[in-house]
């Protein structure tokens, strides 16, 4: 129910290019042919969709005439059909014409995309009539309706430099509305000096603009767990008195800049045997300019540097809900708002380990673990701050977990099959 069979068919008809009628897909005997794992959803397209189009594309350009060309093939077209057969395994196809000295297929796309994004709120005449028990938001601030475009380009190389080496080139160029251009590549390298070995390296930069809710979002008002105040504390030294759950008032910012990263990669692929394959990749990402919200007892444990986000009662600001008393040095609420602040660093291993049994009068049985070992998180809470590990403890608005991953334990046999996944993250 997945599509596989005709978008098999198809992407063969394109490199030959016949009609998609024309071609017929044999299902052969998994114990003569070669295995290349499951073909549930799209992963039969992604083990074998690139090198079924490089074989294919190696057929027309070694042949002077279409690969059986409106009409069923016939036994002088077995050889060309082996070929397409043994073609269809190994990734890298060298391409050839007329017995001359061998060229590398470099294969490409571009593309672009147009969009709007809008997001809209509201409020119903109760809350602005303020007559919602325990709402404290002003409910005629609700009324937010914002909108932009945003348009890119992109286009990527995939160029064999060497039978064992490929480079890969890419660029992106996104331009949101009211927040400026970026201009990101990536550069990528694989090197398999055996067919079931392959290292692997990239490297790029990236950006997060932010959303239509980090720029125009109404306020929000909450309030803190119970925390204390350090200036009460100085006045009465009563924690007793001085820990309370003070109201906050969040707010939208529509000056945020994107986010930017830098992040590298660099791995290995192997399959020891038919049955398994494994994978090791070791990746590290640079985060600046974050886009975040302060945590209420990051700002309570430093009010030299963010004292200006606490508002007082004995502070003269005009503030709505904050009437003015010079005798009262109780905070009447802490301000929290997006700001790009600081950078983040993170490191760690991606793991991928897949096992399929040959086929028994049992059936057949698989295993396939997906996971990643966070090796170092780290982030700051705001710019010249010191850095503190995020890894398995909460800072300010998250939490960086160490290990996660997805399970998948699978049977088959017939037209039986069963399947068994665990996630833990």
């Amino acid at each position: 129910g997945t599509g596989l069979r005709i978008a098999i068919r198809q992407m063969a008809a394109e490199e030959l290019e016949i009609p998609v009628e024309r071609v017929t897909l044999v299902e052969g005997d998994t114990a003569l042919t070669p295995d290349q794992g499951g073909t549930g959803g799209s992963t039969g397209l992604v083990r074998g969709g690139t090198d079924l189009r490089a074989a294919a594309l190696r057929i027309s350009f070694q042949t002077d005439r279409p690969l059986f060309p409106y009409r069923e093939p016939d036994p002088t077209d077995a050889a060309l059909a082996a070929e397409l057969v043994a073609c269809a395994y190994p990734e890298r196809v060298a391409l050839a014409r007329g017995g001359g000295s061998g060229r590398f297929l470099t294969r490409g796309g571009r593309g672009a995309e147009l969009r709007r994004e809008q997001a809209s709120s509201g409020a119903s005449d109760l809350l602005i009539s303020d007559n919602i028990l325990g709402d404290r938001n002003p409910g005629d601030a609700q009324f937010r309706d914002h909108s932009r475009k945003i348009w890119a380009a992109y286009g990527e190389l995939l160029a064999p430099l060497t039978q064992a080496w490929e480079l890969q080139l890419a660029l992106r160029h996104d331009h949101y509305q009211k927040i400026g251009s970026t201009t990101n590549p990536k550069l990528g390298l694989r090197y398999a000096p055996l067919r079931n070995l392959t290292f692997r390296a990239s490297a790029g930069t990236g950006f997060r603009a932010p959303s239509l809710d980090d720029l125009y979002r109404a306020i929000k008002v909450g309030e803190t767990a119970t925390l204390p105040d350090p200036v009460c504390m100085n006045e009465n030294h009563d924690l007793g008195l001085c820990a309370n759950n003070f109201e906050t008032r969040t707010y939208s910012n529509p000056n945020l800049k994107p986010e930017k990263s830098r992040q590298f990669s660099i791995g290995v692929l192997s399959d020891p045997t038919p049955e398994l394959s494994v994978g090791l990749d070791y990746w590290y990402i640079e985060k600046r300019n974050l886009i975040s919200t302060l945590g209420d007892d990051v700002i309570l444990g430093n009010l030299d540097k963010y004292g200006a986000l606490v508002h007082r009662y004995n502070q003269d600001q005009g503030l709505p809900g904050c009437d003015y008393d010079p005798d009262d040095s109780e905070i009447c609420y802490i301000e929290l708002r997006k700001e790009n602040r600081g950078k983040q660093k993170a490191s760690g291993l991606d793991i991928t380990m897949q096992y399929r049994s040959p086929a028994t009068s049992l059936g057949r049985f698989g295993v396939k673990l997906v996971g990643t070992w966070t090796l170092s998180s780290k982030k700051q809470t705001g710019d010249g701050d010191p850095y503190i590990s995020n890894l398995g403890r909460f800072v300010t608005d998250g939490v960086v977990q160490r290990w996660r991953h997805r399970l998948n334990l699978d049977w088959s046999r017939g037209p039986w099959s069963v399947n068994l996944a665990n996630t833990f993250y």
